[in-house]
């Protein structure tokens, strides 16, 4: 084994774990960032600016100026397309697997910071939504990234823009049937400054909101939500089918209190939640965090090992940035009672 004692261990690239990098190393103590994908940010990587006349203090744009500064800072040691397979508790602290293609290495570390976040619901899981099956269904996800790479929303069977689109909320959360009773609490603020965007850049799209009810999280969102209605059509109602009409339309079945009627729309987003990451319940039992009742890591942690950020639950890029800086103050406190 190669010993780099020095080197705290972060699992994760995403928002929550290049923040606690960063401060650790502005107080000159190195870490060791560790992301299985290509690159930096995590989800939040494919996250689109939803500016309309002035800032929606989303934090979209902080993602790509955070990993430059990781990328450009010595004491942060990358490791790109890598995976952490195990971390045991060892004398010396933690012992860790690194797993890169066929390459493995079994390092120390003296403390570990578990922020791999979220996984996003898997539309496919509620088959009668169709995801995958109709043609102009997309998630928040899928839209987020359209707006990010290219500036503009279209339909992806003909590439034209939507003249009547709608989101529908709560895509996997607040579900009983699916035992994911939690509220993925940032969907409706991330969806709603998405539909203001897409109405100030096209006045005359038709844009509909079905919702349960609205989560207005976040200091900045009270400012916006009064007028919303004026722009969006709120439908506080969900759509009990879903189908295909001729020409790749989207039909739905809304249950209105004075009876059933059918809404059709160019271009449909579903609002998916935030689910456990895959190694939450691993993490848990090597190195004795609790599950919380919806399955992420309780933020308490043990001695030398903290989670932050999305992996406790669902946090939106700010609230994560938050967490963070906490999670590498705790860890800084530990590393200097343990030197």
């Amino acid at each position: 084994m190669t010993a780099r004692l020095q080197e705290t261990l972060i699992v994760g690239g995403g928002v929550t774990g290049m923040t606690a990098a960063l401060d650790l190393a502005a107080i000159g103590r190195p870490a060791r960032l560790v992301e299985k994908r290509k690159t930096l940010g995590g989800y939040a990587a494919n996250y689109c600016c939803k500016a309309t006349d002035r800032c929606q203090q989303c934090g979209a744009c902080l993602v790509d100026e955070m990993a430059r500064k990781v990328e450009e800072e010595p004491l942060i040691t990358l490791a790109l397309s890598t995976e952490v397979t195990d971390i045991e508790r060892d004398e010396q602290g933690f012992s860790a697997e690194l797993a890169s293609g066929d390459r493995r290495e079994r390092t120390g570390f003296p403390a570990v910071l578990l922020s791999a976040g979220f996984i996003p619901f898997n539309p496919r899981q509620k088959p009668h939504l169709g995801y995958g099956r109709i043609a102009n269904m997309i998630t928040g996800a899928d839209l987020e990234k359209m707006l990010r790479d290219t500036g503009s929303v279209v339909r992806p069977s003909d590439r034209r823009p939507p003249e009547r689109m709608a989101f529908v909320q709560c895509v996997g959360s607040r579900d009983a049937a699916l035992g994911n009773v939690y509220c993925s609490r940032v969907c409706c603020a991330y969806a709603l400054r998405i539909a203001r965007l897409l109405k100030r850049e096209n006045p005359g799209l038709d844009i509909t909101f079905f919702y349960m009810d609205v989560q207005t999280f976040g200091k900045s969102f009270a400012a916006i939500w009064p007028d919303v209605g004026e722009e969006i059509r709120m439908i506080r109602e969900m759509p009990g089918e879903y189908y295909r009409l001729e020409g790749d339309r989207i039909g739905v079945v809304v249950p209105y209190p004075d009876g059933a009627r059918e809404e059709t729309f160019d271009l449909l987003a579903l609002s998916v939640g935030m689910t456990p990451g895959a190694d939450h319940k691993k993490w848990s039992e090597k190195l004795g965090f609790d599950l919380n009742d919806d399955g992420f890591l309780a933020p308490g942690g043990s001695a030398g090992a903290v989670a932050a950020g999305s992996a406790t639950g669902p946090l939106g890029i700010k609230e994560c940035i938050e967490d963070a800086h906490r999670a590498a103050r705790r860890l800084t406190l530990f590393l200097e009672g343990a030197s």
